[in-house]
């Protein structure tokens, strides 16, 4: 990897640089994150084996975790964001409680930033072994890594931490409320297999109410 201004990547990769992938956005300085998702749809078909070993490795423990999305005005937004992904408390609390019916012994970690932690936290009075992430993980990365260490995960509407459980074998289950939640994502097979590489314990719909992504998991 190598640091460098635009200028000077133009003068030491000539524009006829067939080697540079996807060349023209390249040198128009135009966007190219909302496609590389489609375009791995296809690389995992070309090259199975390659692909497989790019998946990320997951290390089973014996904890649940589960996504709940927060957004508030703070630092970190402008004064106009996105609050229509936010999980209601009453929400998260259906769904801690359906799971808790099915892993009747388990830890459940909600993975949450700190604004999503202070919204939700008076749940820990209403269940057992109910940890959030803000508690046990110093950062971002610290989450991903409750995620991926997961028996299963669990999102509703969420928000990009999703991406890490979709690029492993991890047993998952994700939802959205509706299409104009996959934008830049095309689903590989009518709406219920979102990758080509999607494992069988490994679930994609399209979930209209909190009540409906229940009664799958």
């Amino acid at each position: 990897m190598k640091i460098t201004t635009f200028s000077n990547f133009e003068k030491e990769n000539p524009k006829e640089n067939k080697s540079i992938f996807f060349s023209g956005r390249v040198y128009r300085r135009y966007k190219m994150y909302n496609c590389i998702f489609n375009i791995l749809q296809y690389a995992n078909i070309f090259d199975n084996k390659k692909f497989k070993n790019f998946l990320l490795p997951i290390k089973k423990n014996t904890h649940v975790a589960v996504h709940a999305r927060y957004s508030g005005k703070g630092k970190l937004y402008t004064s106009k964001i996105s609050t229509d992904r936010n999980m209601l408390i009453k929400d998260l609390e259906k769904i801690i409680k359906k799971i808790r019916k099915r892993y009747k012994s388990n830890k459940i970690i909600i993975l949450t930033d700190i604004t999503g932690y202070n919204y939700y936290k008076i749940l820990k009075h209403k269940f057992a072994n109910l940890i959030f992430s803000k508690e046990i993980s110093k950062d971002y990365i610290g989450d991903v890594k409750l995620l991926l260490s997961s028996i299963m995960y669990y999102h509703y509407n969420g928000g990009g931490i999703c991406v890490f459980a979709w690029f492993s074998k991890l047993p998952y289950l994700c939802c959205w409320k509706g299409t104009h939640y996959v934008t830049n994502e095309m689903f590989w097979k009518n709406y219920y297999k979102y990758t080509s590489w999607q494992f069988k314990n490994q679930k994609t719909f399209f979930c209209k109410t909190i009540d409906d992504f229940i009664s799958h998991i």
